[in-house]
């Protein structure tokens, strides 16, 4: 999404859930809101981190099998750089999450958020670092899954193929492998499409859980 586009949706939800909360804890000077502030910023990165894990690891598996097959897409997570395995993969989670009402949950947690810790309120660093660290592990996990089965059927074709060029070594091999590749990672794709909604669903659960898990914590 555009950037202006997000900081609306940001700003409509702010305007939203703003009449929702109860009265905050006594600020009475200007380092008091300022602390305030970053603590509230804080918890926010967290939980808009926490709910992008299984996005950036469907990023990283459609990343991590172009770079394989060769097809030269930028590592940076941009919209204008990313390879058409890479939109596939996130196409595919954005739409699973919408389907199971993800974006409702999210602005619930993030209001339950407030009823935990009201604004002014001392927060515990120790749930923060334990959730960027987790979050981190398990969005590097999402994306080896996601791409496992694709990368598995790579290494078979290109361990066919090296056979194939041994037997045949007066065979020029090398402008064959994109040929080849593209071919075996769409068609692997196409097989265990079903086996990965799965997957990109129960981590969406798994999200859940580990949210609401963060916010209680706090």
């Amino acid at each position: 999404m555009p950037l202006v586009v997000r900081l609306g949706l940001a700003g409509a939800v702010a305007i939203a859930i703003t009449p929702l909360i109860g009265p905050s804890a006594a600020i009475g000077s200007s380092g008091l809101l300022i602390a305030a502030a970053l603590r509230e910023l804080m918890v926010g990165l967290v939980l808009g981190f926490m709910g992008a894990l299984v996005f950036w690891g469907a990023l990283l598996a459609g990343q991590v099998i172009e770079h394989y097959v060769g097809s030269g897409a930028a590592s940076g997570f941009a919209e204008g750089e990313l390879g058409p395995i890479a939109r596939l993969y996130y196409l595919l989670a954005l739409v699973l999450f919408i389907i199971i009402g993800g974006h409702r949950w999210l602005v619930e947690q993030l209001y339950h958020s407030f009823t935990v810790v009201p604004v002014g309120s001392t927060i515990s660093a120790e749930p923060i670092m334990t959730a960027v660290t987790s979050g981190a592990a398990q969005m590097f996990l999402i994306g080896l899954v996601m791409a496992g089965p694709v990368i598995t059927a790579l290494f078979l074709a290109d361990v066919v193929l090296a056979m194939t060029a041994r037997a045949l070594p007066n065979v020029a091999w090398t402008p064959v492998l994109p040929a080849v590749r593209w071919p075996v990672a769409l068609l692997a794709l196409v097989i265990t499409l079903p086996l990965l909604g799965q997957f990109v669903t129960w981590q969406f659960s798994v999200m859940q859980t580990n949210l609401a898990a963060f916010v209680n914590s706090l």
